[in-house]
């Protein structure tokens, strides 16, 4: 498949080869049947590929559940692009929320953040899962970043975390950035160089390479910033090897 990771691919030459030798041999409801096993066999572990053989099996419902599903894993590697990839494919299916945090998080990336926000801000945040409220809470607080309007970035961050209902890795997650963001009022670095530590420790343990990244990142800055060298470029390599990650898994 075009979207298995790098490890698993075919050469192109091969792959269109055995493509086109399916076609001509295998009736088109077997080769629907084919995709739709793949498909449940890749769902657990990979879901880009899950989602491309659930669209070949003609199983359109089936990948877009797969996408929503994995939206804190697309966001978190960085994979936006790769899943708007496999949505534009299923024009007929309207997008779960998690799936339009996706589009936000792409609009933001191709440099349209006001378009971003503009498809966040019409949902109804009482009306959503703790989850699906968190990452609607933090595309918008990341288009905001780009816009002039730091006071309501801030709000959507801490209610992110003081929300029961956000699941604790996104907790973390809003943890973090609002240390960062304090940090610009004069809080201790002590605190936010823990809380960017907690993020990255377990942005790494759910092999979120984005998010691992940016935290290293910024607690070399942090770490420079009190005057400990050795730590800062410590964390700068580790900046760099989730940037590693993050690029294999978008290749």
């Amino acid at each position: 498949s075009d979207v298995c990771s790098s490890d698993l691919r075919f050469h192109p030459l091969l792959r269109e080869f055995l493509r086109s030798h399916l076609v001509a041999e295998v009736h088109e409801a077997d080769r629907e049947e084919m995709h739709r096993r793949v498909a449940v066999a890749a769902e657990p572990i990979h879901w880009p590929t899950a989602a491309h053989h659930y669209i070949e099996g003609d199983r359109r419902l089936d990948a877009m559940r797969v996408i929503g599903a994995s939206s804190v894993q697309a966001l978190g590697t960085g994979a936006w692009g790769p899943a708007m990839e496999l949505v534009e494919r299923m024009p007929e299916i309207e997008p779960s929320v998690a799936v339009r945090v996706l589009r936000a998080r792409s609009l933001v990336a191709r440099g349209d953040p006001q378009a971003a926000i503009d498809i966040l801000d019409v949902l109804d945040l009482d009306r959503l899962d703790g989850h699906v409220r968190a990452l609607v809470r933090l595309a918008l607080a990341n288009a905001l970043n780009y816009l002039d309007d730091a006071q309501r970035l801030r709000d959507l961050v801490r209610a992110t975390e003081h929300d029961d209902t956000t699941p604790p890795y996104l907790r973390v997650l809003a943890i973090g950035w609002g240390s960062l963001l304090d940090s610009a009022t004069g809080a201790a670095l002590t605190t936010v160089v823990d809380a960017l530590q907690e993020l990255a420790t377990a942005s790494e343990a759910g092999q979120l390479w984005l998010y691992g990244g940016l935290a290293h990142h910024n607690l070399a800055v942090v770490q420079l910033l009190r005057g400990e060298p050795t730590r800062a470029i410590g964390h700068a390599r580790k900046a760099i090897r989730s940037e590693e990650h993050t690029s294999e898994l978008q290749s």
